[in-house]
């Protein structure tokens, strides 16, 4: 009888032996050295970083790689953030996690005269990454009189034909390098005419898109 108590003693300890050795490595599961459960997941496009982002995402060789993207629930109304938008790599930009939306999308109102600045802000290559650039901000629009100047329709490597958002540059060739790079680009040739009511001023050393007031003579769209 001793016998068998001793006997069940010895293999009660070596049970809880196993059990503890077990528990330390990790016996039956996949867990990863912080001890969360590993997925095999981490690192992968659309989930890293707290924008979704991968780095993968954001590599490129030339500008036309890069895509502008708006994160704003519903695409955003009116004029967009900065942080409202990303750029990432061509082949992800369907791939990148829109901000939620609480419910159905409202009917946006178009923004106020002059208050649409989003068509400023492109996607560059930067370094070998994708980046957002607000063109007012570049030596494409730096001016020190109004004469330097010139509207033009969009801010894409090509000229925008047809219902398009203006911007005022003072450099088409700092533009072009800034959205096109080196790439030889074969553009539809367009000849686009400005709403007579805009006009490219220089102020603080750069231009700007400039919206006259309504009058009768003068009706807004």
């Amino acid at each position: 009888m001793k016998r068998t108590h001793g006997a069940s003693r010895r293999w009660a300890y070596a049970l809880a032996a196993w059990l503890v050795a077990c528990a330390l490595q990790s016996c039956g599961g996949n867990t990863s050295h912080t001890g969360v459960a590993a997925t095999g997941t981490s690192g992968s496009a659309g989930t890293s970083g707290s924008a979704g982002i991968g780095p993968e995402m954001l590599t490129c060789a030339s500008p036309l790689d890069c895509a502008l993207v708006n994160r704003a629930c519903c695409g955003g109304c009116g004029s967009p953030q900065p942080n409202e938008l990303v750029a990432v790599n061509n082949l992800y930009a369907t791939r990148v996690s829109l901000d939620p939306c609480p419910g159905p999308c409202p009917p946006c109102a178009p923004p106020g005269s002059g208050a649409d600045v989003g068509q400023n802000f492109v996607a560059t290559c930067s370094n070998g990454q994708c980046a957002v650039v607000d063109i007012r901000q570049t030596a494409a629009t730096s001016c020190t009189t109004q004469a330097d100047c010139m509207l033009r329709a969009g801010a894409g490597c090509c000229t925008s034909c047809g219902n398009t958002t203006w911007v005022a540059i003072s450099q088409a060739a700092a533009l072009g390098e800034l959205v096109c790079g080196n790439a030889a680009v074969d553009c539809v040739a367009c000849a686009p005419v400005p709403d007579p009511a805009l006009s490219a001023l220089c102020s603080a050393g750069h231009c700007f898109v400039y919206a006259a007031a309504c009058t009768s003579a003068n009706p807004c769209p």
